[in-house]
């Protein structure tokens, strides 16, 4: 190996529990193992789900992670994310229909927000504009739309909002002046 040493990948499959169960949920990385689960949490929750392949091509980047929350051993919910230089970025969170407003995508969203630190200090998601759903859930634990992305999503031309958490608390007085400009000048 020439003395230079392998980096340890991101990814881990690991059906060891994260951190204590929260109730019945159990919260674990994800494995491939669980792409079939997630394939149906997929096609449950968004027009244009994710497809085995996108998945497979996520796993094999070194940046990618991801969580799933289980209740009596079956994914209820799961969590993709790829780790950048200064910033952590959500690529797709979804929850079972039937488990959602039960903290699930908190106990997620909260898995990763613990992640970030000061040289990772921003946790980003692209929301679709008519998904206020999402745009709701990710203000109330702490997100702000900073950027309207138009015709973001290709295969409807529809624009997205580009929802940011930061480490310490929302953002300054001047990222909020900012942000309200880029959202009324539509």
């Amino acid at each position: 190996m020439n003395g230079l040493r392998k980096k340890r990948p991101i990814f881990f499959c690991d059906r060891e529990a994260i951190e204590p169960s929260v109730d019945d949920l159990r919260l674990r990385w994800l494995c491939r193992r669980d792409f079939g689960a997630l394939l149906a949490l997929e096609r449950e929750a968004f027009e244009f789900p994710w497809t085995r392949d996108e998945f497979e091509r996520c796993v094999r980047t070194r940046n990618f992670g991801g969580f799933v929350v289980e209740r009596g051993g079956e994914p209820i919910g799961y969590l993709c994310f790829e780790i950048r230089r200064r910033s952590i970025r959500i690529l797709s969170c979804a929850v079972a229909e039937a488990e959602r407003r039960r903290g699930v995508g908190t106990l997620l969203t909260r898995a990763l927000i613990g992640r970030l630190d000061e040289r990772r200090s921003e946790l980003v998601c692209v929301v679709r504009e008519r998904n206020l759903t999402a745009q709701l859930f990710l203000r109330s634990l702490g997100f702000r739309a900073v950027a309207v992305r138009r015709g973001y999503y290709l295969r409807t031309n529809e624009d997205a909002y580009r929802m940011t958490y930061r480490v310490g608390g929302a953002s300054s007085t001047s990222d909020d002046a900012r942000t309200r400009r880029r959202i009324l000048s539509r």
